[in-house]
């Protein structure tokens, strides 16, 4: 299972940029899903300066997640193949879900908080003398650097660039790879961009990158929150560009650039496919329930079941 950092970087390096027409635009994805099966889309990006620092210092990784958390499954998974000690926080008194036993699983040790704790800690970047700490999904200082730093050039030729939007931390890093072109992040949070922008410089110092600007009112109700509209758009988008969305991250932002791109066909527009398709673990039953149709499940579980055994496609049964 042994795997160099340095093939990683070499994974940042050369994703693919693939061109698609879909509902009358010509545009680019960025195809980060594709970084690796497991620590794909800006999880890698995030977390690989963490990385080198661990392996220079010969210290443990440690961080912070829900029981839900993709970025538990990624981290984990990373610090297996490298060979790093690994242990999270994880908030609340939880139960053992999929994800976290996927996490157990590759040698991560889990360690309960309960909320109030965890928020205490999260936000605690203490230096430790055993551990380099990876705040809850990548944020802050260190996973903008390494989100900037991982895409070198690969930004350089576009005037307008799209992403879904969490914590901001990969937007704001690839506002500063890319400080020509405009930045459009779309949240899919009911926070709007600026509520989200004002906590990071309170928290980190960091300022509002000028060529930064929101998209807001995208999130379809809230975080991993859906309609019926969104998940027609996503089966549309996969028909005719065969790319697999997620309904909590990708598709809110890349349904938000067909909806609200106004710029003439001579500008280039990059789309960034930030991964997250493990977030569909929690939808997929929410479309079966109320007797929707996701056109690429079958992929999609195949896709997943490479971590989540368990999982089975509806068609299949």
């Amino acid at each position: 299972m042994a795997e160099s950092l340095e093939h990683f970087i070499g994974r940042l390096r050369s994703v693919p940029v693939q061109s698609f027409s879909f509902r009358g635009r010509q545009f680019e994805v960025l195809r980060d899903d594709l970084i690796h099966p497991v620590i794909s889309g800006n999880k890698l990006r995030k977390l690989w300066r963490f990385l080198c620092t661990c392996q220079e210092r010969k210290k443990g990784l440690q961080t912070f997640g829900g029981p839900y958390s993709n970025h538990l499954v990624a981290t984990a998974y990373a610090a297996k193949l490298l060979g790093i000690p690994c242990r999270a926080f994880v908030r609340g008194a939880y139960h053992m879900t999929s994800s976290l036993n996927i996490c157990k699983s590759l040698g991560m040790n889990l360690i309960s908080l309960n909320k109030e704790e965890f928020a205490r800690r999260k936000n605690d970047f203490a230096e430790d003398e055993n551990w380099i700490t990876v705040p809850e999904g990548g944020k802050g200082p260190a996973g903008v650097a390494s989100v900037k730093s991982s895409y070198g050039s690969q930004l350089s030729s576009y005037q307008v660039i799209w992403l879904a939007a969490g914590t901001l931390t990969t937007a704001i890093g690839v506002a500063l790879a890319a400080p020509k072109a405009k930045v459009v992040a779309v949240p899919v949070l009911k926070a709007h961009g600026e509520a989200l922008m004002e906590e990071y410089t309170k928290l980190f110092g960091i300022k509002q990158p000028e060529n930064l600007v929101y998209f807001n009112s995208q999130h379809t109700g809230g975080y991993a929150r859906w309609d019926e509209r969104l998940l027609t758009f996503a089966n549309d988008f996969y028909r005719q560009t065969g790319i697999m969305t997620d309904l909590v991250y990708t598709a809110k932002a890349f349904r938000a650039f067909f909806e609200l791109e106004n710029s003439p066909e001579t500008v280039r527009n990059l789309l960034i496919h930030t991964g997250g398709l493990q977030g569909m673990l929690g939808i997929l039953p929410q479309i079966k329930a109320k007797n929707h149709n996701l056109v690429y499940e079958a992929p999609l579980v195949a896709h997943l079941g490479r971590t989540h055994p368990g999982i089975v496609c509806s068609t299949s049964q």
